[in-house]
């Protein structure tokens, strides 16, 4: 018998939770459709902003792109020297740059350059 009570009991909590979700549902639409209803408000543009793409001025990105825009690249001693970075942290900053450097290897030293 007590069997019978406890699947009882389950089965109204089951159907208690269904009808608060169905209940929760339709407050959720009732809102959605208020805030649709409303025009949105544009942001400003932010003073300052930066061009897609292009690093802050000062940071290690923007020395790092400045070093890889020079003539013959840089080596990846030299990048890793200047920014007091390991090479793989140089590796992983170069892999994120939004242009693609051009590798070379000569001799064991690799080098980066950005430009055709």
């Amino acid at each position: 018998m007590a069997t019978k009570s406890k699947k009882t009991a389950a089965k109204r909590i089951t159907a208690a939770k269904a009808k608060a979700i169905k209940g929760a549902k339709g407050r959720a639409t009732k809102a959605a459709k208020a805030k649709a209803a409303k025009p949105a408000k544009s942001k400003p543009a932010a003073k300052g902003k930066l061009a897609a793409g292009a690093p802050k001025a000062g940071t290690k990105i923007a020395q790092l792109t400045e070093m890889l825009s020079r003539k013959d690249g840089a080596s990846n001693a030299e990048l890793c020297k200047a920014l007091g970075w390991q090479p793989h942290t140089l590796r992983a900053a170069i892999s994120r740059l939004p242009v693609k450097p051009e590798r070379s290897r000569v001799d064991g030293v690799t080098s980066y350059r950005i430009g055709a």
